[in-house]
């Protein structure tokens, strides 16, 4: 860019060094001072040609980068499509199945129900019937992102989807202190954590949805079981069979006579129901209730 690039020059054509060294000693300060502007200019201008030649290299490199994003995103919401088309095809068909099991097992019950004499053996059958309907809904529960509820805003008559029941139901109360609300789900009613409930499935409120309704029919259940005159072999099948016929009906609170005597039946009575799922609490009666000799309970 100057003068030093002529020396440079001469240097390389082979003029003696001795002249060369004179000729820069003859340079005057300013000639050297534009020497030094110029030479910077130049590597300037040399470093802003490096910086604009990666620039345009790193700008094609993204363009490309964002034409494959591009086509990669069509080619997932084409997939995305697809399998929630076959998500919700197999969905269907798994409800329809289900629904067409349960309806199968639901009238099994509900012909025990309707008998006029219900034996020992008829409970059995409708708890086997039961647990055979909660065992197949475990296996062939279909996963689901589901929105836990809001307790603030938890309140009676809400629908609420019971995450270990895997099954909707309806807030009978809120007990946000302790945590728990009472749900009625078909025709029991459970205590369950705030924490395991949701908010139901919005493909329940869809059109052509799916639902199994059964009314069971009503019968008059004895609020009371005697078990006075039995071994404890013998009473603790009985107040079974009891406690499950209290529960299929809805039953709140019963009562288990078991009388005083030595207390020996009284004790396997209360250690049955402390291991009971369905059982709540219990207690002794109070004056006016046969006080020792009874036991109230409290059934979820």
């Amino acid at each position: 860019p100057g003068a030093s690039n002529a020396l440079a020059i001469c240097k390389r054509l082979g003029l003696p060094e001795e002249v060369i060294e004179t000729a820069k000693d003859n340079l005057s300060e300013e000639a050297r001072s534009l020497e030094r502007i110029l030479t910077a200019a130049e590597q300037e201008r040399v470093g802003a040609q490096e910086l604009r030649e990666q620039a345009e290299r790193e700008h094609k490199e993204w363009q490309a980068r964002l034409a494959a994003l591009e086509k990669d995103e069509t080619k997932l919401a084409a997939e995305k499509e697809k399998l929630f088309a076959t998500s919700k095809a197999q969905a269907r068909r798994i409800i329809a199945e289900r629904t067409a099991r349960a309806e199968e097992l639901l009238a099994e019950i509900e012909e025990i129900l309707n008998q006029e004499s219900i034996t020992e053996a008829d409970l059995i059958r409708a708890r086997t019937l039961k647990n055979k309907m909660g065992k197949e809904a475990e296996e062939e529960a279909v996963p689901v992102r589901a929105e836990k509820v809001n307790s603030s805003l938890l309140k009676e008559g809400d629908t609420v989807f019971v995450g270990t029941m895997s099954a909707e139901g309806t807030v009978l109360s809120v007990k946000r202190e302790k945590g728990i609300a009472e749900i009625r789900v078909g025709g029991l009613r459970v205590s369950c954590k705030l924490d395991d409930l949701y908010l139901p499935s919005e493909k329940s409120k869809e059109k052509g949805s799916i639902t199994v309704k059964r009314n069971l029919a009503e019968r008059t259940l004895p609020r009371e079981c005697n078990l006075i005159g039995l071994t404890v072999s013998e009473a603790i099948p009985e107040l079974e069979n009891f406690i499950d016929t209290a529960v299929v009906a809805g039953a709140n609170e019963v009562r288990v006579v078991h009388g005083m005597g030595t207390g020996k039946l009284r004790a396997a009575v209360h250690a049955f129901l402390k291991k009971h799922p369905r059982v709540a609490e219990f207690r002794l009666g109070r004056y006016g209730e046969g006080e020792s000799g009874v036991t109230v309970v409290t059934l979820k």
